[in-house]
């Protein structure tokens, strides 16, 4: 693949996957995020939060927000993806 000229207005290509381990991924995840992800172990008190999109996903974030934080509600998005 051969890379754009400097101000030619074109982005580099993006390829559709690419093989990491013998497995088949997306083109969109760095090989260091997936690698990442593959490490990770879950602590006793991790929680997660699975749900198809559209179905109150954020809702439920912020309700465990404030369960956690005692009632108190976050201000921003920011403060709820900060802490």
């Amino acid at each position: 693949m051969s890379t754009p000229r400097k101000g030619s207005g074109q982005k580099p290509k993006i390829p559709w996957y690419q093989d990491v381990d013998g497995f088949r991924i997306t083109g969109f995840l760095s090989v260091d995020t997936y690698k990442s992800a593959l490490a990770y172990k879950p602590r006793p008190d991790d929680i997660f939060i699975v749900a198809y999109p559209k179905c109150g996903t954020h809702w439920i974030q912020n309700i465990l927000g404030c369960i956690f934080r005692e009632g108190t509600a976050f201000n921003s998005t920011l403060e709820l993806f900060s802490e």
